[in-house]
């Protein structure tokens, strides 16, 4: 073990730790068996890395930075990304939230890369932090507040990218039913009761409309993530970093991050008092969530049977549906998808619950709202991605039993309305008591008159 001292004393560390007092009093106070570490987010760890590293290069153009020690942080940083599964897993194993706004993440962070280049490139124990210093070089131009919310911003929106293509597989999925089974009718229904007749197409296109509307919603959310706050540094106030740093990290994280269109939000104190863009992002998230409920719940409905249920629908057998009832097959797919979405909507509501606790001039929940949102968006991907591939995409009509209900007391009292006029179709229902036989014996009558 080794010793370091901090403002709150001393602290023991494992010898070959390369992390420092800070992160261990997080590892010594935030219990860990039972959730996920800042290790189980390897894409919001990848973007961390990457603000370091433009925080480097430009703190070294502004010659903030000696070269020795900017080249000695670029390339440990570049080594951490290169090997992220085993560093995320090895250095940094501290609670994926805690308090202070995730202070113990940022320090995670400054303290590794600090130890590192120390050794690697200085030939200094862990520990030293000389020449290179967690908070006066790592840290330089940067703090918690922006570090954290622009490296949750960047990796939403990275994250978006393989979830706006799932939901894209599944509109073509549906689309691929709408090709094949599109023209064929059914009956639809009201309050769970019958109604009129209409065709598969025009259902599921009002599935693909409702779909690509959120698509749109969502991804006109993420184009607001694009606006991060880095150079507020620790509440917005004008002066904290450099000017240099100010003017000129932009441009670095773009070429870091690869991504052309990050700027800077217009007020970062109000950046740094609250979550919204987040927030409005994981609302649209969870209303996505509810329709997927409802599309998924509709199969379920439609496919009930298999000989006294709704039957209008065949779904892909994945599964055998029962231990003690032979031949029975349940629609696993879309009560996984339910349940899922339940869980996704959860995820959310509690990042909505945030904006209501938000004080003064510091949003502290920055972490636990990335944390719920990335899980979120890992659960939601997944279940479209079975949704389409095991459910969508073999998903036949019943046709013999649409037919036969499109032969059925509504249907036929519709057309008959549209003929005679709601009153009279009323008045030769009540005649009848709403024997179908009857009333169409009295059609083909009318008809034959």
């Amino acid at each position: 073990m080794r010793k370091e001292q901090d403002l709150l004393g001393y602290v023991e560390i494992e010898t070959e730790a390369a992390y420092g007092s800070q992160t261990q009093r997080t590892l010594n106070t935030y219990p860990t068996a039972h959730v996920k570490t800042l290790g189980d987010y390897p894409l919001f760890l990848q973007s961390l890395l990457q603000l370091k590293k433009a925080c480097a290069l430009t703190n070294f153009k502004n010659n903030e930075l000696s070269p020795s020690n900017a080249e000695a942080i670029t390339a440990v940083i570049d080594n951490l990304l290169d090997e992220l599964t085993t560093s995320a897993q090895h250095y940094f194993r501290i609670h994926a939230y805690h308090g202070g706004g995730g202070v113990g993440i940022n320090m995670n962070l400054n303290e590794v890369i600090a130890n590192l280049a120390n050794q690697l490139y200085f030939d200094r124990p862990y520990g030293t932090y000389s020449p290179i210093h967690p908070n006066n070089h790592i840290n330089l131009n940067n703090s918690t507040s922006d570090v954290i919310k622009t490296s949750i911003h960047i990796t939403v929106i990275k994250m978006w990218e393989k979830l706006k293509q799932s939901i894209h597989h599944l509109e073509q999925s549906i689309n691929g039913f709408i090709l094949q089974y599109g023209t064929e009718k059914k009956i639809s229904r009201t309050c769970l009761q019958d109604a009129v007749e209409i065709s598969f197409g025009q259902m599921f296109e009002g599935y693909l409309y409702s779909i690509s509307r959120h698509l749109k919603e969502l991804q006109h959310n993420v184009n607001e993530l694009h606006g991060i706050n880095l150079g507020g540094n620790i509440i917005g106030r004008p002066g904290d970093c450099s000017a240099e740093f100010y003017e000129n990290i932009l441009y670095q994280l773009s070429g870091v991050t690869q991504n052309t269109q990050l700027f800077r939000v217009d007020n970062l104190f109000e950046a740094s008092q609250n979550n919204d863009v987040l927030i409005r992002f994981a609302s649209g998230l969870s209303q996505f969530s509810s329709t997927l409920i409802k599309i998924a719940k509709d199969l379920r409905l439609m496919s009930s049977g298999p000989e006294t249920g709704f039957k209008e629908l065949i779904l892909p057998a994945v599964q055998q549906g029962s231990s003690a009832m032979p031949g029975k097959i349940n629609p696993n797919i879309p009560e996984y998808v339910i349940q899922t979405a339940f869980h996704v909507i959860g995820l959310c509501h509690s990042i909505q619950i945030t904006q209501m606790h938000d004080e003064l001039d510091y949003s502290p929940w920055q972490t636990f709202v990335a944390t719920q949102l990335f899980d979120a968006m890992h659960l939601i991907m997944d279940a479209i991605q079975t949704f389409s591939e095991h459910c969508i995409i073999g998903l036949q009509p019943n046709t013999a039993q649409n037919l036969k209900n499109l032969e059925s007391i509504i249907p036929t009292m519709v057309q008959l309305s549209k003929q005679l006029g709601y009153a009279e179709a009323s008045n030769i229902y009540k005649k009848y008591n709403g024997n179908l036989d009857q009333i169409r014996a009295f059609i083909r009558s009318s008809q034959g008159n």
